[in-house]
């Protein structure tokens, strides 16, 4: 982002933790969870549904919740397979992902039969083969209008359960380069974006792929917040770095609305992708302890209560 010596200091940063045992507190056991990654969490949940109740679009901006959700998931990700095989943990992510989705199949599907499905004008009619999505998404669920408002968001467990399936190899190739890596995602949605890579003739797949590179280098900012990358950083270069990242987004936002929603960060994917790694970057570095928690135990229920039921929230 700016210039060879930020990026030295970057590559130190990571390649200094990358082969090491995952950071924790001190004294604290393996397993404890973090209480302030489950702030964040709730916080970011709360800030969805906000967003989808009342279509509020500047509260992209006061907190980004998908990118957040996303980072908090590439670092749990990360720590698992620092503890167990890939396979397992492919296997224990998507057995915890899938049940939700389909028990929203089972209502949904039949309700959008009587709504006229397949026979309404919507963007997308029903092509058979494709309510297999709704068994194993690897591509976004089909619905019609009548229920876009329970099906438009489904993009999110699709990109998640890509993120799961793609992990065990990025992890790998996070470790041996671990700046080309993160920063990947973000050339991805630049060359989307400037149109050398034209992604909308691509159908599902390229819509798919627009996603993973808005949010890619959030997920991967989790693997650094894992394994200390992001800790070690030096503060200057850190500020430096999402400062930049949240000019550039805003920047671009501001010149480049949306058709439709204007200033919508989740409409404009490379306003999303840098102003949600600027936050990103910000918000993993610190790590409070949170103890004035145990004082408040409602609000130490509900933060609880969010985190388990996340996907169903």
């Amino acid at each position: 982002m700016s210039g060879s010596r930020l990026c030295g200091d970057v590559m130190t940063s990571a390649k200094g933790e990358v082969g090491g045992a995952p950071v924790g507190r001190p004294g604290s056991p393996a397993r404890t969870r973090d209480r302030y990654l489950d702030v964040l969490r709730a916080v970011a949940l709360v800030r969805v549904v906000v967003y989808h109740t009342f279509g509020f679009a500047w509260i992209g901006f006061l907190f980004p919740s998908m990118g957040v959700m996303f980072a908090l998931a590439g670092s749990l990700v990360a720590r698992s397979l620092d503890r167990t095989t890939g396979a397992r943990v492919v296997h224990n992510r998507v057995r915890r992902l899938l049940p939700s989705l389909w028990l929203l199949g089972v209502v949904l599907i039949p309700s959008m039969l009587l709504h006229g499905w397949p026979t309404d004008t919507g963007e997308r009619p029903l092509v058979w083969y494709e309510l297999l999505y709704w068994i194993f998404p690897i591509a976004d669920p089909p619905g019609n209008d009548w229920a876009v408002d329970g099906t438009g968001v489904l993009w999110y467990v699709r990109a998640y359960l890509w993120f799961v399936l793609l992990s065990p190899f990025l992890l790998r190739l996070f470790r041996r380069a671990p700046v080309a890596t993160t920063l990947a995602p973000l050339l991805l949605v630049v060359a989307y974006t400037i149109g050398a890579l034209d992604l909308d003739e691509w159908g599902l797949a390229g819509t798919g792929l627009v996603d993973l590179g808005t949010y890619g280098t959030c997920w991967l900012l989790g693997f650094a917040h894992h394994t200390g990358a992001i800790r070690r950083m030096k503060l200057p270069v850190l500020l430096g770095l999402a400062a930049t990242a949240v000019i550039f987004g805003g920047a671009w936002a501001a010149t480049h609305p949306a058709v439709e929603t204007g200033f919508d960060l989740n409409e404009i994917p490379l306003a999303q992708a840098l102003w949600s790694v600027g936050a990103v970057l910000m918000l993993l570095r610190p790590s409070p302890r949170l103890d004035w928690l145990d004082r408040l135990p409602a609000l130490r229920r509900l933060v609880t209560v969010l985190n388990t039921r996340a996907l169903t929230i």
